[in-house]
This record gives C-alpha cells, structure tokens and sequence, in this order.
C-alpha cells in the first residue's frame, strides 16, 4: 500500500516550537495529528505515526504520511475536585446518557443539575483531553454521615478504570463519616471491592462504616 500524501501547516506551540498540522490531501484520514519537526530534515513523530517533510512554500510543506507501527499514546485521565471547573453543558450531557441525578440528566435540566452539584459537600469530575467523561459527588455533614451519588461515566470511556478512580477521590479523607450508597444494577460486586457491604441480601443500600 502507498503511503497517503498530506499537506502539511507549519505553526508555533505555546513554547514557540514549530510543529506540524497535517490536513488530508489525498486520501482524506478523518483525522488530524500533530508533529514536532526537529530542525535539519524537518522530519518528527508523535503518537505513533511518522512523517518526513518535503520541501515547500514559505508557510506550506508537504509530506508522505506513514504508520510507524508503534502503539498509540493512551490519553491521560485527570481528576478535578469541587465545581469551579466545570464544564455545565458537558456535565449535562453526560448524565443525559447515562440518567442519575434523579432524572434530572435526562431531563437536562442544567441549572437544577448545577445546584445540586454546587449544594453537594465533595464533587470529583474526571477528564480526558480536555473532556469531560465521568463525575460523582456526596452529600454529607461534614461530621457523622456522607451519601455518595451520581458516579457515572461516558459508556465510551467505561471499563477502564474511570468509575473506579472517581470513587477513590471521593473516599478520600472521609473514613471518619458512616458512608451510605444506593447501588445501580449490577454494580454490587463493583462497590465491594471497594469496601462497601450491604445491609441484607434484599436491602438496596450499602455501608462503609465509620473508622472509630
């Protein structure tokens, strides 16, 4: 197979470090990538694919794009606390997937939805490229009792790991609280790693109790 031939704009990154923005020239890929060029040859790489540079105009290069055969980069998972960051519109789309926040997600109800987060005593969002994929909070006193609710995540970016690290954040520092949780189907098994007992084989709640 011949390699697919990209044009390729030459720009600053916010180090002033030329990088390389290849646009589909011919075949279209569906999708763009970035490359650091490194001064003699103009040629660089970056997650996972390769390209050489050709000569060009002033402000245009052209390019043999190639795949390197190396595994590509697994973006990054970052764990926001509190509501300062968050994205609103991102939040209700993600619970208008997944429901929660007692109907209110798939009624996308934003501002009904931003009030209960910002009324909630811990919220943790996690991210990916800039996107938010998953959420959770808990209601609590501070003291005695915290309620954790609302742990969902993208059905995309689930099975990795994401629902799991989201309840880490949320169990932090809160030992000292009796916490409380009303498990989804199936997610019984999920809760239990996690510390989390039922109540009785037919009570829908599960317990943490408090360190004494």
């Amino acid at each position: 197979m011949l390699p697919s031939i990209h044009k390729i704009s030459l720009d600053q990154d916010t180090r002033g470090e030329p990088l390389c923005s290849p646009k589909p020239y011919a075949p279209k890929l569906g999708r763009t990538q970035r490359f650091t060029p490194t001064i003699l040859g103009l040629s660089g790489s970056q997650a996972g694919e390769a390209v050489k540079i050709l000569p060009g105009a002033p402000q245009l290069c052209y390019g043999i794009f190639a795949p390197s055969g190396r595994k590509k980069r697994k973006p990054m998972v970052e764990y926001k606390t509190g509501t300062a960051c968050i994205d609103w519109a991102q939040l209700t789309r993600l619970y208008a997937e997944v429901g929660l926040v007692a109907g209110l997600g798939k009624e996308k109800d934003t501002d009904r939805i931003r009030s209960a987060f910002e009324a909630s005593g811990r919220v943790i969002t996690a991210w990916m490229d800039g996107n938010l994929v998953g959420a959770g909070r808990m209601i609590t006193d501070g003291v005695s009792y915290g309620l954790i609710v609302d742990v969902g995540v993208w059905p995309s970016f689930q099975k990795q790991g994401l629902g799991k690290g989201i309840m880490k954040h949320l169990l932090e520092d809160s030992r000292h609280l009796s916490l409380q949780l009303w498990p989804t189907k199936g997610n019984i098994p999920f809760y239990e790693k996690l510390g989390f007992a039922a109540l009785g084989p037919d009570h829908p709640v599960m317990i943490i109790k408090r360190s004494q």
